[in-house]
């Protein structure tokens, strides 16, 4: 049997413990801070602790659900997941240039990896439920950064993501046949300019289209329209689908799910900032 102090909480104490009460009896959220404050002094004695414990664990327990790919890049792009194994084209796998173990970081502008078909990720606009949780490290301080795409123009259906220096980032899923209303046109203004490691997830439920950066939701958009057929291009790192290029930077532990990821779960993928790799 469970005992728990009946000390009485107050103030400060008495309104977070309230917070996460709120939290677990809603099937809610709570922020990294409060989570890490309520258990420097509650969590020995409170019984709210243990039941949004378990909530939190239940929530973020099941990435392997609908887990089409994941890379982990230990000297090559190998699908840890199926056989939807990377095409490469002048990359380098180090170890200095990983997250956790070994990643990959693109020679020139002409560089590249792209993975199954024009077909296998039609999913993502189509129906805009999917996620993409990946690791970057930008490794100069100027130009243009393209993360990942299946298209690279408003005339080519799929999406694209990339980001620039300044801090601009553009995450678009394209419906060639309405090009002025694509299914979603996602900027933010000021995501990261620096040179260290982030984790960067775009991830959609149909109805909204989300980015988090570092496990904290940058921007929430809905959705407008979707389109049928196949994407333009294969999915693609390091270019936007053979065409546009990107001044150098490091990708690691990239996951492909072809469902939305929810906060308790890209929390879980970050690991306070250390990250976690497959199997998780």
């Amino acid at each position: 049997m469970l005992n728990v102090s009946r000390q009485k909480l107050t103030g400060t104490q008495a309104a977070l413990t309230t917070i996460i009460q709120t939290a677990a009896l809603n099937s809610t959220s709570v922020t990294e801070a409060q989570w890490n404050n309520f258990n420097l002094f509650a969590a020995w004695r409170n019984p709210y602790y243990l039941v949004y414990r378990d909530y939190q664990y239940t929530q973020a327990s099941n990435l392997l659900t609908s887990l089409l790919s994941y890379y982990d890049f230990e000297g090559n792009s190998n699908d840890q997941v199926s056989s939807l194994n990377g095409t490469d084209n002048a990359v380098t796998y180090s170890i200095s240039y990983g997250k956790i173990g070994q990643g990959v970081s693109n020679n020139s502008t002409a560089s590249s990896i792209y993975f199954g078909t024009n077909s296998t990720y039609n999913f993502i606009h189509q129906t805009g439920i999917f996620a993409v949780n990946v690791w970057v490290k930008l490794n100069t301080s100027s130009g243009n950064f393209r993360f990942f795409c299946t298209s690279a123009s408003s005339a080519q259906r799929g999406f694209h993501s990339l980001t620039s220096f300044a801090g601009y980032t553009q995450s678009i899923i394209y419906n060639p046949s309405i090009a002025s209303t694509q299914a979603v046109y996602s900027v933010v203004t000021s995501l990261f300019n620096d040179l260290n490691w982030h984790m960067y997830t775009i991830t959609g439920d149909g109805s909204y289209f989300y980015i988090y950066l570092d496990a904290v939701l940058r921007l929430k958009v809905p959705y407008l329209t979707f389109s049928a057929g196949n994407s333009q291009f294969p999915f693609y790192i390091f270019n936007l689908g053979g065409g546009g290029g990107s001044q150098n930077f490091f990708i690691d532990e990239l996951g492909i799910w072809s469902r939305n990821l929810n906060l308790a779960e890209i929390a879980k993928l970050y690991n306070s900032g250390a990250g976690l790799t497959y199997p998780f």
